[in-house]
């Protein structure tokens, strides 16, 4: 601040009509603070009350230990007026007031919090149970958003009266004046702009207020102007000095009173709610609760379940109350105005609901406020800094979300609603939040094999139950439990009599591939190569009999599919069906195929990476796969196998690849039925596979005759070095065979 002279220094009382400059230099910092800080014009008033709030605060604080600080003012309260006329908005308080050397520190001074100063002096004394956000500060200054000058009357128990005036240039003034008035507090006029006269309309006015300052602790009144119908009292005519007597008739109208249209101004308290979360729970009412949360969520409907809670960890301390809607809304997971339902008080006073962090997706459909006693705030309530303590309340959210649930989860019918609507809510937190992904798995439920259709079993439930043998925990997924029930893949395990949870909710594929186990067991789905079954030794030794017996029919079955499959081999998990189809250890489930495929904006690359690596899985004791076994040369076969697939592709809910071939080869079974068999019918099918792939072959042919032709060249010259190199062995050889003859017959005269 720039230095004071001399004069400015004397007593208080002394100061008339003084001008001085803001501590800041530059006079844009101030245009930057009233323009970049706020967004929203109408939180001026919210700061502007919370200013008068800290004052109250203060003075009855004082009043504890000296009462008479108060003297004839006792009541502490917030009182508003408009002046349509002069374009005036007045917001007046009862609080401590203000010397001239405060006024001129704290509002000369851009960001100069008095109420941090007294906060610290309050710690030094050991007394921490006041409540204050900030006295002027930057907050006051987001009266010039709408005001284009600013008066402030103050008067402190202190000091004599004294007006603070600005109009946001670099310069204010401070003058001393005298009043008959006895009073105490401040009042703030603000001389608003042309285009900001929404802010002298009542219902604006009231509507500011409960937004943002519903739940100050003071009263705040506002001066009410309206007409009313005022009875007036007739005029009495002058006696005259004559003696004469008038006699007049009496009639219905003299009996009719006569009125006047009177202007009347009334206070009107527009705070009457008390903040429910401060208030004792034994003193809070259903129906208060009831209608606490209606006005939170904007739902009218009861709420299922709610948790009040209070975080207190010595440096850091906030509570508030958490709701379970009794119904889901029905944008959950769409395009949202609000990233969360979730108000969020520093000391009572509304800040924002529009967090964009403060809880994760998954829990957007909680509605509650959180109010903080820690909070601190980037120069102003509307922007939050991201703090240390900002980062504890979020965590706290969760685990009071989730304790939430728990509780609800105690109660089977009120859980069964829960689930009902948000069910998708729980899994995709499985899915995201993997800090919390085991408590989150507590709260999955699923129907099984063993409940009834529209019930539901836990994980825990599960273990609780398995077989004495099993380790595992089964599943299956699915459009919708009845395809399930009949699915091939559940034979085998309902004949060992062993429980397998269904899952038809979409979701269910993405949340499965985040939870591997619970409780330390796996998690396996049946239609997978990873089920197996503990054997005995009798079974063992079957098993191994049959795969050296259909070992070979695996290998032509194989060698007909191709690439179609992975592998062909036995199985262990069907009873009563010739044949299935499983997915290798490591790939997707068919109904994660399927879900890809719907996608309306599907990405084809990323379908081939969704796509099934499949395992042809045959029964070994199955009349017909023994049949097949002895017909593996038989004309028939191809047809056999490939109708045996197709229909293990439909029964595991997989699409076909060529409907063509076959509704073809099924309507060659039909008239196989009828008598009607045409044994050529396997040769036209072969042309008919042969013309298909006949421009493949074609181009093929193309591609060899031209590596032949390019060729060509360096083929002559190799036959033509080869024929050289035979001619020279010829030659070489026949020079040898030459000389060992002429050896022999040399020796030969010798001998002689």
């Amino acid at each position: 601040m720039s230095d004071l002279t001399d004069e400015k220094k004397q007593s208080n009382s002394q100061v008339e009509n003084v001008e001085y400059k803001f501590d800041a230099d530059n006079t844009q910092l101030m245009h930057i603070i009233i323009n970049a800080f706020y967004s929203n014009k109408e939180i001026f008033l919210r700061e502007l009350i919370s200013n008068s709030s800290d004052a109250l605060n203060k003075i009855r604080h004082e009043s504890l230990t000296n009462k008479d600080v108060l003297k004839d003012d006792k009541e502490l309260h917030i009182q508003i007026t408009t002046d349509e006329e002069n374009n005036t908005l007045t917001i007046k308080d009862s609080g401590i007031g203000m010397t001239c050397q405060e006024l001129i520190t704290n509002l000369g001074t851009i960001a100069k919090s008095g109420t941090k100063n007294f906060v610290q002096l309050l710690s030094e004394n050991n007394k921490n149970d006041m409540n204050l956000i900030g006295q002027f500060g930057v907050g006051f200054y987001s009266s010039f958003l709408v005001a284009d000058k600013v008066v402030v009357r103050s008067k402190s128990n202190d000091d004599t009266e004294h007006i603070w005036e600005s109009n946001a240039n670099d310069v204010f003034t401070v003058t001393s004046t005298s009043s008959d008035e006895v009073w105490r507090g401040t009042e703030i006029t603000l001389h608003l702009k042309d285009n900001q006269l929404e802010y002298l309309k009542e219902d604006r006015i009231k509507e500011i207020i409960i937004k943002h300052s519903e739940f100050i602790s003071y009263p705040i009144m506002f001066l009410t102007t309206h007409e009313e119908e005022v009875e007036v009292e007739p005029e009495e005519e002058e006696d005259n000095e004559t003696d004469e007597v008038k006699i007049e008739e009496v009639t219905d109208e003299d009996d009719e009173k006569k009125t006047e249209t009177r202007i009347v101004h009334k206070w009107k308290k527009f705070n009457e709610s008390e903040p429910i979360w401060v208030k004792d729970p034994k003193d809070v009412t259903t129906e208060e609760l009831n209608e606490f949360y209606k006005g939170v969520s904007k739902d009218w409907e009861n709420p299922l379940s709610f948790k009040r809670f209070t975080v207190d960890g010595g440096s850091i301390s906030f509570r508030g109350i958490l709701f379970i809607p009794s119904k889901s809304q029905q944008n959950l997971f769409h395009t949202r105005k609000h990233y969360n339902r979730i108000k969020l008080y520093v000391k009572r006073v509304f800040v924002n609901d529009n967090c964009e962090d403060i809880l994760p997706d998954y829990l957007n459909f909680v509605p509650g406020i959180v109010d903080s006693e820690d909070l601190p705030l980037n120069v102003s309530r509307e922007m939050l800094q991201q703090s240390k303590v900002y980062q504890t309340i979020k965590k706290n959210l969760i685990k009071q979300c989730i304790t939430m649930f728990e509780n609800c989860a105690e109660d089977d019918e009120q859980y069964g609603k829960f689930w009902k609507h948000f069910s998708q809510n729980i899994k995709l937190g499985v899915y995201e939040d993997d800090k919390h992904q085991a408590k989150l798995s507590k709260l999955l439920r699923y129907e099984s094999t063993e409940t009834a259709d529209g019930e539901y079993t836990s994980f825990e439930k599960y273990v609780e139950n398995m077989k004495e043998n099993q380790e595992d925990i089964y599943f299956i997924t699915g459009e919708n439990r009845k395809v399930l029930e009949n699915s091939p893949h559940m034979e085998q395990l309902k004949k060992r009599n062993l429980e397998v949870l269904f899952m038809t909710d979409p979701i269910d594929e993405y949340t499965l591939m985040k939870l591997k186990e619970f409780d330390g067991k796996k998690l396996i789905a049946i239609t997978s190569d990873n089920l197996e079954f503990k054997h005995t030794d009798e079974e063992k030794a079957e098993i191994s009999l049959n795969e050296k017996k259909f070992s070979d029919l695996c290998s032509k079955i194989k060698e007909l599919l191709g690439d179609k499959v992975i592998d062909v081999k036995l199985s262990n998990r069907v009873v009563d069906t010739p044949c299935c189809i499983i997915t290798d250890k490591s790939g997707f489930s068919p109904n994660m195929e399927r879900i890809m495929k719907a996608q309306a904006l599907r990405d084809e690359n990323l379908l081939r990476f969704y796509k099934t690596r499949k395992i042809f899985e045959l029964n070994p004791n199955h009349e017909t796969i023994i049949a097949l076994n002895n017909k593996t040369n038989d004309k028939t076969f191809k047809d056999l196998v490939f109708l045996l697939f197709d229909t293990s592709l439909i029964a595991a809910r997989f699409s076909l690849e060529n409907v063509k071939e076959h509704t073809n080869r099924m309507y060659k079974l039909v008239n196989f039925g009828l008598g009607i068999y045409n044994e050529t019918d396997s040769e036209d099918e072969e042309v008919e596979t042969t013309d298909d792939k006949a421009e493949e072959v074609d181009e093929k042919e193309t591609v060899e005759e031209v590596d032949e032709k390019e060729t060509v060249e360096e083929v002559d010259e190799k036959e033509t070095v080869e024929e050289v190199d035979e001619v020279k062995e010829m030659s070489q050889n026949r020079l040898t065979t030459i000389v060992e003859e002429i050896d022999d017959e040399v020796k030969l005269e010798d001998v002689d």
